[in-house]
């Protein structure tokens, strides 16, 4: 099961999903996405989604409280982002999650997310991006070995790297070294 939690909007790149998704559907019949979320483009990919036969395996979910979407991480495998936006806070949820994240290379996501906890897209193109959402899709449903020890590492970033403890620490010691050179 493929995860994407996000508001539909066309700076968060919903249409990249459909199109990766639908290529990787085509040769994983049972596969399904979950898509939670709601915004102006709703109908829009509701619509891509018929057009490129792929809508009776999605679920579009209107928008949950987060102990719900956490739930929903509990139950998937993989979560495709592919937003170009700063932040998406959710990636680090979902990789807290255990999920593997396949994202764009691009802005909060691009950074946080390692090839050890996840997949990253290039942003040179459309279809250059789509190509590696669903290459990235491929893999993980390919080898599940490679999904469990992917799985594994994104847990183990979120905790040790991103999380609000271990940023306090990097800060910390940063101010350690700058009042040391003084």
């Amino acid at each position: 099961l493929v995860l994407y939690v996000v508001r539909f909007h066309y700076t968060k790149c919903p249409q990249l999903a459909i199109h990766a998704f639908a290529r990787f559907v085509a040769h994983t019949p049972n596969s399904r996405l979950r898509s939670i979320g709601r915004g102006p483009e709703e109908d829009y990919l509701r619509a891509l989604a018929i057009q490129l036969g792929c809508s009776d395996k999605i679920a579009f979910v209107p928008w949950l409280p987060q102990p719900n979407v956490f739930s929903e991480m509990g139950e998937s495998d993989i979560f495709l982002f592919p937003s170009t936006e700063g932040g998406g806070m959710v990636v680090i949820e979902a990789m807290a999650n255990s999920l593997p994240v396949i994202c764009l290379d691009y802005g909060g996501p691009g950074e946080m997310v390692c090839t050890q906890c996840g997949a990253k897209a290039p942003t040179t193109s459309a279809e250059a991006a789509i190509d590696a959402l669903h290459a990235a899709l491929t893999r993980f449903h390919a080898d599940r070995e490679v999904l469990i020890v992917t799985s594994n590492a994104a847990a183990h970033h979120a905790r040790e790297t991103l999380s609000w403890r271990e940023k306090r620490h990097r800060i910390d010691t940063l101010y350690e070294q700058v009042m040391a050179a003084e």
